[in-house]
């Protein structure tokens, strides 16, 4: 399984705490670096750092520091936020 695929499942499971996250995410290189948005409704009303710390809490108890390392960037917006664009 590619490593993307591994990160969109992690934080789809419930354990996550992310309410029906979508995702657009790109594979960046060859050695499978991973950039992109995460959206959710969770998200809504809660700052950017919080939203981080939600995200980055469930992927740290997921993945070894060496599997983090393949994370370029995780943005992560609302629905409202993402219709914006």
């Amino acid at each position: 399984m590619a490593f993307k695929d591994e990160l969109i499942s992690t934080l789809r499971a419930p354990s996550s705490g992310l309410l029906n996250p979508q995702f657009d995410l790109e594979e960046k290189s060859p050695k499978g670096k991973v950039a992109g948005f995460v959206v959710s409704a969770t998200f809504e009303g809660m700052p950017q750092i919080d939203r981080q710390h939600l995200v980055w809490g469930c992927l740290d108890k997921a993945f070894t520091p060496a599997r983090l390392h393949n994370i370029v960037t995780l943005i992560t917006v609302t629905p409202a936020e993402a219709k914006r664009d």
